[in-house]
């Protein structure tokens, strides 16, 4: 027989809420009623508390509900950045002497916690299909909102294939390991207290169906981000290759600076967004096309206060275009380094890109490398042999041939070559759908130099 305190609007177990000055508010409301063995007419009341879910003792002590006929509603105000917490209810009567001890009993949701909310968005290297094993283990303090709506531990897959809200955001195929968990359980370990992911992507989508209008994805982005509590922190973004086509690829910047303006405006918050390059596609032939979208990552960075980028084009595959399983994972910990550094002001972390060129004469050209974050950045070049430099240098749209290359400072490479340079000089790091070359890489970050051009005219 039901009887006791029910919570009918509330906390799911497992959910996290995201902090604001180190503190949330968790909202419960239901009903009560009193065991048949007792008489109807006594006096009781409802209460609620939070306690440390690993000990036991009390972080906000038994507070009293508001209450009509049989129905009650609270508001448990500061709760503090932590856990994970367990919510407790319970109905003392007057026939006890109000005893706490021995109230009638309430309902319980277990392993809540306060701490930081991401959104997981994009397309299928957002969702995850890693497809081979690895060791990327769950981690109590690390929960994820399904698609479905229900909160739960964080584990692979990330991405659901069925029992989801709406039916857009369906993917039709078994989904494998994301960059995310690994994201998550770095912040975690980090900061010390609980991070929440919400999942939101679906492969193949383009960026269309994440417009603030008419968007599907960008409406049920929103509703699932209400679910969770209406407030996050970030979304970590990885979509591009659906817009890599002559059609989509030029307008990708601003319609991607619109999609951020919008959700900033709905969720009245200058969230951060975490954002993934184009990675490789052993297939591809639309070189151009995927140059235009990695250019428009990087200068969106550039641009977009509170938007950050990486680069993946380094990175394993499980197939022609998804990430590997132990690729996925390495990114997750490349996210979190870029996280904790702009995020969090915990450590610097450089991410180089390719910043000017100076054409010298006919045979030779200086690259600059900066910081995206601004500062220096100080560059590993694997080889010292030109064909296997990650850049590609054309001459009037003709592929030119780099015959040497001179490392002369930190931040700075001299090229020389085998044809004449004339008229518009282009230098691409990362080219094409499938690049070339070993990457250089950032001496302390570990972070290859992101894709992108630079032009210049001789």
């Amino acid at each position: 027989m039901n009887y006791g305190v029910v919570i009918q609007q509330g906390p799911q177990d497992w959910q996290i809420f995201q902090h604001r000055d180190g503190k949330a508010q968790i909202h419960i409301s239901g009903c009560f009623s009193l065991p048949s063995s007792l008489p109807d007419q006594e006096k009781v009341r409802v209460y609620a508390r939070i306690v440390r879910e690993d000990d036991g003792f009390t972080v906000i002590d038994w507070t009293p509900a508001q209450m009509t006929d049989h129905t009650f509603s609270l508001t448990l105000t500061d709760v503090p950045l932590g856990g994970l917490y367990r919510l407790e209810t319970c109905m003392p009567r007057e026939g006890n002497g109000w005893s706490f001890e021995w109230a009638v009993r309430g309902d319980i949701r277990h392993h809540l916690g306060v701490g930081d909310l991401f959104v997981i968005a994009g397309q299928s290297n957002a969702k995850g299909f890693g497809r081979e094993p690895a060791y990327d283990p769950p981690q109590l303090g690390v929960h994820l909102m399904r698609q479905s709506g229900r909160w739960d531990l964080a584990t692979h897959p990330l991405g659901d294939s069925t029992d989801i809200l709406w039916p857009e955001a369906e993917d039709r195929s078994v989904t494998g390991y994301s960059p995310y968990l690994s994201f998550a359980k770095q912040l975690y370990r980090a900061l010390g207290y609980p991070i929440g992911l919400i999942q939101t992507a679906k492969g193949a989508s383009p960026l269309q169906q994440w417009a603030p209008k008419d968007g599907l994805l960008f409406e049920g982005m929103i509703k699932l981000i209400q679910n969770g509590g209406g407030s996050i922190t970030g979304v970590l973004w990885d979509q591009g290759s659906s817009d890599a086509t002559e059609q989509w690829s030029e307008s990708y910047l601003t319609r991607f600076e619109e999609m951020v303006s919008a959700l900033r405006r709905n969720l009245k918050s200058e969230v951060v967004f975490l954002t993934c390059q184009l990675n490789r596609q052993l297939d591809g032939q639309d070189d151009l096309y995927w140059n235009r979208i990695r250019q428009a990552q990087l200068d969106a960075a550039k641009k977009i206060t509170g938007v950050f980028v990486v680069p993946t084009y380094d990175l394993g595959l499980s197939d022609n275009i998804h990430n590997s399983s132990a690729s996925v994972i390495r990114l997750g910990e490349r996210l979190a380094q870029v996280a904790l550094s702009r995020i969090y002001r915990r450590g610097n972390c450089a991410i180089p890109y390719l910043s000017y060129m100076e054409v010298l004469d006919d045979h030779q050209i200086r690259l600059f490398f900066s910081n995206i974050f601004g500062g220096s950045v100080s560059l590993k070049w694997l080889s010292r042999s030109p064909e296997h430099l990650p850049l590609a240098v054309f001459s009037e749209q003709k592929r030119i041939t780099v015959s040497e290359f001179l490392v002369e400072r930190e931040d700075q490479i001299l090229l020389k070559t085998k044809e004449v340079l004339h008229g518009k000089i282009v230098v691409t790091v990362a080219e094409g759908v499938n690049p070339q070359g070993r990457p250089s890489y950032e001496t302390r970050s570990i972070i290859p130099v992101l894709a992108g051009s630079v032009w210049a005219d001789r």
